[in-house]
């Protein structure tokens, strides 16, 4: 549905621009194309007085990382993010360089599938490769976390219809929820092994939980009609 939903607008972005090249500039709207941190995606940006623009993005992507093996575990990362913003930009100095406020819905969640090559110590025992089997874990940040930010660029007072721009800021989220289990092993199903991952999966979470923002830096690409 994620995928759809962003097929969909990006093809409406695309017919949007195609259409208005050539047309007579409105001066108070303009479609951009962005990468970063949140993802490749595409945003709208609306001026609504003099020095204060609003925008709405959506990032999304969905990838894996070559398998790597670290500690005698080999591991496999993955990450699948998907964002929805609303901003606010305060361009200062009447220029380029502007504040923004507003709020991102997040729904990110970061894999990782290890399988030991030797013993791991998982909770407080250790246990061989053949009783652990393989581990597969997940952190999601989800949910609507407050923006602050600055930034460079502003589509409405470059001369020409098309510019660059840049934002840095960070997002503040809730602290990501952990979870992970295994499959394949011996004791896979065994009640105080399960017990042992759970205590395992509970040191994880609370050394995240100090992480309770998700930094956001992306180049954009604007045209204004």
């Amino acid at each position: 549905m994620k995928k759809g939903f962003f097929i969909v607008l990006s093809s409406s972005l695309l017919f949007l621009l195609v259409m208005v090249t050539g047309c007579e500039d409105s001066g108070r709207f303009a479609a951009s194309g962005k990468i970063g941190t949140l993802g490749p995606g595409g945003e709208l940006t609306v001026k609504l007085a003099e020095d204060i623009n609003a925008r709405a993005g959506l990032n999304m992507i969905d990838f894996d990382l070559d398998e790597e093996e670290i500690d005698d575990v080999k591991y496999e990362l993955g990450a699948e993010l998907f964002s929805l913003s609303a901003l606010l930009d305060w361009h200062i100095f009447d220029g380029s360089f502007h504040l923004t406020g507003g709020a991102i819905s997040m729904d990110n969640e970061f894999t990782l599938d290890g399988t030991p090559t030797s013993s791991v110590e998982i909770g407080d025992t250790t246990y061989s490769a053949a009783q652990i089997g393989s581990l597969s874990g997940k952190a999601e940040i989800d949910g609507l976390a407050p923006y602050a930010g600055i930034g460079w660029g502003n589509p409405f007072k470059s001369k020409r219809r098309w510019g660059f721009t840049m934002d840095l800021g960070v997002a503040f989220t809730n602290s990501p929820e952990v979870d992970i289990c295994s499959t394949g092993g011996l004791l896979s199903s065994d009640p105080t092994f399960l017990a042992e991952l759970e205590k395992e999966r509970k040191k994880i979470e609370d050394d995240l939980d100090s992480i309770k923002f998700y930094p956001v830096i992306s180049l954009g690409l604007f045209y204004r009609f």
